[in-house]
């Protein structure tokens, strides 16, 4: 169950409820549209934000699996996809 201080995050293709606490991810949805998916380039540089998101540390020299919280390419659809 989300907390009081854990953020929604809405986007058109996917929505995700991220722990203030814990710094990842509680849930995440993906609205996927096959006939309107798109293969894109990516763009620009991915970088953590520490105040949101817990980094490589977490996963260090311990079972968690360091991965996504979803299929990028799933998101990537319709007309302004990037």
């Amino acid at each position: 169950m989300a907390g009081d201080d854990d953020a929604v995050l809405r986007y058109r293709n996917f929505t995700v409820i991220q722990s203030a606490v814990r710094r990842l991810p509680l849930v995440t949805a993906v609205n996927i549209d096959g006939a309107q998916a798109r293969m894109f380039k990516r763009r620009g540089e991915w970088r953590l934000d520490p105040d949101h998101q817990a980094g490589n540390n977490l996963c260090r020299r311990n079972p968690l699996d360091r991965s996504h919280m979803m299929r990028r390419r799933g998101a990537g659809w319709g007309p302004d996809a990037h």
